[in-house]
């Protein structure tokens, strides 16, 4: 059975299909990684596609540009918090947001920007030679990192470029793309 990795922000438009589309072509890469990513959101724009800024840093990230394109806004329900093994949002709001919902997800809900911060130090302890099985090792890992290296104030929230200029943008791109690549390196490296 596939592990269920799910990115959750607000509109579902811009971060979080993001990640999705990044994680899901980086996944790809591993050939069938038996790890299904999907998004939603909190304040779903139920529908609607990801801003064009949102595509193009999706595929300069190593995202394909036809998943992206196909992306539609859908809202978070109790269903994929039921099913989820890995929580992934785009802010500490998000991540509370989750948990209130879901408190069982406490120790498997993080910031993206959290895990691409702590996936490097615990990448010596990851098992596995498949991406599923990376993957759950790092689940595994994560609440004990957690606690081993705190971060106080906004440092784990990514900026929510929607409807926001270039510079925004840029800013969502030096936050969200380090994150992703680092948590790809974690459970899919390439050889």
């Amino acid at each position: 059975m596939a592990l269920h990795l799910l990115v959750v922000c607000t509109g579902n438009v811009c971060r979080s299909p993001l990640a999705e589309v990044v994680l899901r072509s980086g996944l790809q890469h591993s050939g069938d990684s038996g790890v299904q990513v999907t998004s939603a959101g909190t304040g779903a724009l139920v529908g609607a596609p990801m801003p064009d800024e949102a595509v193009e840093l999706a595929v300069k990230a190593g995202g394909s540009a036809r998943l992206a394109a196909q992306h539609r806004a859908r809202a978070l329900t109790p269903g994929d918090l039921a099913s989820a093994d890995l929580v992934l949002t785009a802010t500490r709001q998000h991540r509370a947001d989750v948990v209130a919902q879901r408190p069982a997800l406490l120790r498997r809900t993080f910031t993206l920007r959290e895990v691409g911060r702590l996936a490097p130090m615990v990448s010596g302890w990851v098992e596995g030679h498949l991406p599923e099985q990376r993957l759950a090792s790092l689940v595994g890992q994560l609440p004990t990192a957690r606690g081993r290296w705190p971060v106080t104030g906004g440092e784990d929230d990514l900026v929510d470029p929607y409807r926001q200029g270039a510079a925004v943008w840029r800013r969502c791109e030096q936050e969200a793309l380090p994150a992703l690549a680092a948590l790809l390196d974690v459970v899919a490296p390439r050889s």
